[in-house]
């Protein structure tokens, strides 16, 4: 059992030795370098790789404004369709390169995504954090509220989330 952090990529494999699952944070999406609270919760056990994809550690300032370093290839500017979303999968890899594509899709195309992947019986689930900078906020089943942020997540996670 070990839970391994290679810079903002987590891994869970099997549990913790007390026989709890091993709990993965969410950090709030804040530019403040300062501000590491989490804004929900994630209880796995492993295997599962963990990763997320956000504007607020890497962006780029410019004339007082923030701007996402994740680029939409629609547009060729900045994804602003949400603060971050997180990536729950099998594999490090795919949850690293789903993490940022979901976020430079909207979260009906994404949602879509990832029902196409699970079809093809590829284990994927996901976590999104939208606010009000965001262009639209979307309401589903599966939603919480904290803090001024909405936080979505697919219908399988409903068990291992909390604020």
């Amino acid at each position: 059992s070990a839970i391994l952090n290679a810079g903002g990529n987590v891994m869970v494999i099997g549990s913790k030795t007390d026989g709890e699952p091993w709990r993965v944070g969410i950090q709030t999406p804040s530019a403040n370098e300062l501000e590491t609270a989490n804004i929900a919760v994630l209880s796995l056990d492993g295997p599962h790789a963990i990763v997320t994809s956000g504007d607020y550690q890497r962006y780029y300032e410019a004339d007082g404004k923030l701007y996402s370093h994740i680029i939409d290839p629609t547009t060729l500017y900045p994804a602003r369709f949400m603060r971050s979303v997180t990536v729950v999968c099998d594999d490090s890899t795919l949850a690293d390169c789903l993490s940022t594509t979901l976020f430079t899709l909207s979260y009906e195309e994404g949602k879509e995504l990832i029902n196409q992947l699970q079809q093809k019986n590829i284990h994927v689930q996901a976590v999104w954090v939208f606010d009000d900078t965001c262009f639209e906020i979307p309401n589903d089943e599966y939603t919480l509220k904290q803090d001024g942020y909405t936080i979505l997540f697919t219908p399988s996670l409903q068990k291992n989330i909390s604020k």
